[in-house]
């Protein structure tokens, strides 16, 4: 047995212990036996929902193996394979919306009885404060210091719980959003699905505002439960009259942070289900192996990046040229697999990607042999996981990057060729000076020396024989050279040089020694 095996049974074994102490400490210490029916009836409840929320949060670390990864999403069983395929908020993504969200944990394959079990639960911890806020309930009796213990302890657990089984990818206020989101699509049809009344069904767009119903009834009965709490707890602490529990105005405090942190919960959940609206059709698989472009006027290899069952992109060393009714055949291997696949595919854009440049291509032509390779490729492996960026952020972190999304405007990459950063100082078939920033193939991007004539049409001399010639399309009024007039020019004879045998091997030289003095200076 190795020996990060052993670390994992003994922290298991110790949070197991420590629950077990937890609950018998819940029960005989701060359990209000001297308060009434009700209130035992209802403190009862809570530590029912705790222990099944414990119980059930173990048979999810318990599943988690090596190498297993997000027990929520894992679909491979140990030496089995299994094909599927993850289409809109299926597993292996990060949910877009309440309907995403909703089919991602029906078909979890593996744990969704577990994911039901966190979900009344997770409406037990919503609704029993309300109810003892708004009825006057006792729920615990408890001092300062027994206080500091009920949060401290439980937070504890379920830290260690869910960095168990998330691999850092999930926190206990992300559980908290997802479950609490689907409370109104899970909480009765699944208990009638448990009772055999009724047969579960998937989400609809019709119904879509019948299931965000029930979080605006929550999130309205917890505000005034805090309004109930409040004056509860200021007639308490003035109150002269004795009572049961030992200190009934530091128990409404508890019960106050209870409830504003339930509304917190169900502010951020609201912001979920009313969705944003979907930038791509189809989930991107991030998956790394060999592609060949070719055509007959393209040649060059690279890796892919990510794949979709639309379209693929690759990352490669140098920026080629790919006119846009150009259809290239793309072949992919995957040693690991060895699978290989071949398509006919037509560039959607491309762009700068850090050091490298990348392509991404919509595929136009695949027979179903190629098709099937290539969802072996994509879907017959662990799945890879984006991880969400604000599982790290603090609550007030996580409100104003929210805001902040839902207000940023979206912009679509439209940019068909990288740009090749060159800055080098050429001349005109005038001899004028010009000092070329960067080129594209179809555009370059010239530096003027103040007060020197510019031309509405330019000649620029790469080397003997390969001459761009360009038409000015704009002058950039704003540029860090302040020395010179910079102007953007249309290249208009593209079809006289593009098939230079000189012009690559050119272009990755200059870029090569741009790329030196830029490391130089630094």
């Amino acid at each position: 047995m190795g020996k990060r095996k052993k670390q994992k049974i003994t922290l298991f074994i110790m949070m197991i212990i420590l629950s077990i102490a937890y609950m018998g400490w819940r029960i005989f210490v701060t359990t209000p036996f001297d308060v009434g029916g009700a209130s035992i009836v209802l403190a009862t409840v809570l530590l029912l929902v705790e222990f099944v929320n414990i119980t059930v949060s173990y048979g999810h670390l318990a599943f988690t193996g090596e190498g297993k990864g997000m027990p929520s999403v894992r679909l491979v069983s140990e030496g089995k394979h299994t094909y599927v395929t993850f289409n809109e908020g299926k597993v292996g993504s990060i949910p877009n919306g309440l309907e995403g969200l909703v089919n991602q944990y029906k078909d979890c394959l593996v744990n969704s009885k577990i994911y039901w079990l966190r979900i009344i639960c997770r409406f037990g911890y919503i609704i029993i404060p309300v109810i003892a806020s708004i009825f006057g309930l006792v729920i615990f009796d408890t001092k300062f210091a027994y206080m500091i213990y009920v949060w401290a302890a439980f937070y504890f657990i379920f830290t260690l719980v869910v960095k168990g089984i998330s691999n850092g990818y999930r926190n206990i206020r992300v559980n908290n959003f997802y479950d609490t989101g689907l409370l109104g699509n899970t909480l009765v049809p699944v208990v009638l699905e448990k009772l055999r009344l009724k047969k579960s069904s998937r989400i609809s767009k019709k119904h879509r505002w019948g299931y965000i119903v029930p979080n605006v009834l929550l999130l309205v009965l917890s505000i005034v439960a805090v309004v109930m709490c409040l004056i509860r707890a200021d007639k308490a602490m003035t109150s002269t009259q004795l009572v049961t529990i030992k200190n009934i105005g530091l128990y409404y405090i508890v019960i106050l942070i209870w409830l504003i942190h339930n509304v917190y919960v169900l502010v951020i959940t609201m912001f979920f289900l009313f969705g944003r609206k979907r930038e791509r059709q189809l989930e991107r698989h991030e998956i790394a192996v060999d592609a060949l472009v070719k055509s007959d006027d393209v040649f060059f290899e690279g890796t892919t990046i990510d794949l979709t069952e639309g379209g693929i992109s690759i990352k490669t060393g140098f920026p080629e040229y790919i006119h846009d009714d150009d259809v290239v055949e793309i072949i992919c291997k995957a040693p690991d697999k060895d699978v290989s696949v071949r398509f006919k595919a037509k560039v959607v854009y491309s762009t700068n990607y850090g050091e490298e440049y990348k392509y991404a291509f919509c595929i136009v032509d695949i027979d179903e042999e190629n098709k099937n390779a290539y969802k072996d490729i994509m879907y017959n492996r662990k799945p890879s996981y984006r991880k969400i960026q604000w599982v790290d952020a603090s609550i007030l972190g996580e409100i104003f990057t929210i805001i902040k999304k839902r207000k940023k405007k979206r912009t679509r990459n439209v940019r068909r060729l990288a740009r090749l950063a060159l800055y080098k100082e050429l001349k005109t078939t005038t001899n004028r000076d010009v000092l070329l920033y960067n080129f594209s193939y179809e555009f370059m991007l010239l530096g003027h020396k103040k007060k020197q004539k510019i031309d509405r049409e330019i000649e620029v001399i790469f080397e003997d024989g390969l001459v761009v010639k360009g038409s000015r399309e704009y002058e950039k009024l704003s540029f860090p050279d302040t020395d010179r007039v910079v102007v953007l020019y249309q290249v208009t004879n593209i079809e006289e040089f593009i098939k230079n045998k000189n012009l690559k091997p050119l272009l990755s030289k200059w870029s090569e020694e741009y790329k030196s003095n830029i490391s130089e200076d630094k």
